[in-house]
């Protein structure tokens, strides 16, 4: 397999068999450049992909998560979740609080200051658009492949480790309605 990255761009033509490094580099990318477009509204991009993962929820009906629910639709742990959610009330987005069943889970739900921030994420999400200038068609097929690789990679990890830890995240696979 040959390939260069040069000025942002993968030159040579990648072993279909190697789906590891277009993704990384994807990924990297997409997130180096949403990131600067979060800096207009002080959010990281682990804050934003948690406030996404509570406003789908909230158009759901659900007015509160649990940390570990948040933890599944994204696949971090608490360790990582926690100073997120922390920084995330202190801004004024989201409150914490202990369940009133169960004191050991820690429930999140969204501030109506979290709420409006969503009008914010929206003129960011119409400049990524723009930026990508990708067709809403070609949008909606590469979301599609998205998904069912992730739907596989959930199928394998349930039957490698019998443990179906994701059920939150194979939710937001199914989930139509994308924000």
């Amino acid at each position: 397999m040959a390939c260069a990255y040069r000025s942002g761009h993968l030159v040579e033509s990648l072993d279909q068999s190697t789906l590891c490094i277009p993704l990384y580099v994807l990924s990297k990318e997409y997130t180096r450049v949403y990131k600067e477009c979060l800096k207009q509204i002080n959010l990281t991009f682990t804050q934003f992909i948690v406030m996404m993962v509570l406003w789908n929820m909230d158009d759901l009906g659900v007015g509160e998560m649990k940390v570990k629910e948040i933890g599944n639709c994204l696949c971090l742990d608490s360790g990582t979740l926690t100073p997120v959610l922390k920084k995330l009330e202190t801004k004024g987005f989201v409150l914490r609080s202990r369940s009133e069943t169960d004191a050991r889970d820690l429930c999140i739900r969204l501030t109506d200051q979290g709420i409006c921030l969503r009008r914010d994420v929206l003129t960011i999400q119409d400049t990524m658009k723009e930026r990508m200038d990708i067709s809403p068609d070609k949008a909606e097929r590469i979301d599609i492949l998205l998904r069912e690789l992730l739907s596989l990679l959930a199928e394998e990890f349930e039957q490698k480790t019998g443990e179906d830890v994701i059920t939150s995240l194979k939710d937001f696979i199914k989930t139509e309605d994308k924000v």
